[in-house]
């Protein structure tokens, strides 16, 4: 029987030595996840910022383009309005 109560003792400490152990392992590893999340975090939101700006400069660029191209096809407009009125004006004096 004493021995019995002796095996017993020794369970229930090694089961309070497991569970102080597993606890101590649930902190430290919720501690890295949650350091892990801020990380993470931080990282989106950089990136976010990243890709924000490339966005903004990938916009002025194309609008600079929409703005040049704008320009060419006025010029093209006009000089095709200056040959037509220069074709049409010896036909009127005709």
């Amino acid at each position: 029987m004493r021995l019995r109560e002796v095996l017993y003792d020794q369970v229930m400490r090694l089961r309070e030595v497991l569970y102080d152990q597993v606890m101590r392992l649930r902190e430290v590893l919720y501690d890295q996840v949650m350091r892990l999340r801020e990380d993470l975090h931080d990282q989106v939101m950089r990136l976010r910022e990243v890709l924000y700006d490339q966005v903004m400069r990938l916009r002025e660029d194309l609008h600079d383009q929409v703005m040049r191209l704008r320009e060419v096809l006025y010029d093209q407009v006009m000089r095709l309005r200056e040959d037509l009125h220069d074709q049409v004006m010896p036909l009127r004096e005709d």
